[in-house]
């Protein structure tokens, strides 16, 4: 993981050593042997976030909290719901690291008018807010 998180490396096999760790030890994101090297190659990926947004979910994974990130792209989705889908995709796949972008979330699942932005934010909810029972009046309204 240390050596993906270096400038040179290709974004690319990052993900892979990330999806490899996933299935050879699933909670080596929480290991307490290994917190500080998680750490450093988290904040090393949102480091080169704006060249490889890629990188961002990996830096989640890492347990860094990337809700600035997820939110100035969120608000900057000049493309519109399918753009705003894709940053949605991100926080999903950073998980707990996008904790803090519920709210802004929660308000996505409300708005009925984009479905495709709607089931992402869905989604990404219940991936960021995973063990949170009080997220379930979002889900389920009224």
């Amino acid at each position: 993981l240390k050596m993906v998180a270096k400038p040179e490396m290709d974004p690319g096999a990052a993900g892979a050593v990330v999806a490899a760790l996933d299935k050879t030890d699933p909670g080596w994101d929480k290991a307490a042997g290994h917190k500080e090297a998680v750490a450093a190659a988290g904040q090393a990926f949102l480091k080169r976030a704006g060249e490889h947004p890629r990188l961002i979910p990996l830096a989640g994974r890492c347990g860094v909290d990337v809700t600035a990130e997820l939110t100035r792209r969120l608000t900057a989705a000049a493309g519109g719901p399918a753009n705003q889908a894709e940053v949605l995709n991100m926080a999903a796949a950073a998980g707990r690291g996008a904790k803090s972008l519920v709210p802004a979330v929660t308000k996505l699942i409300s708005e009925k008018e984009h479905p495709v932005c709607r089931q992402a934010a869905i989604d990404a909810l219940g991936k960021i807010g995973a063990g949170d029972a009080s997220l379930a009046a979002a889900l389920l309204p009224g």
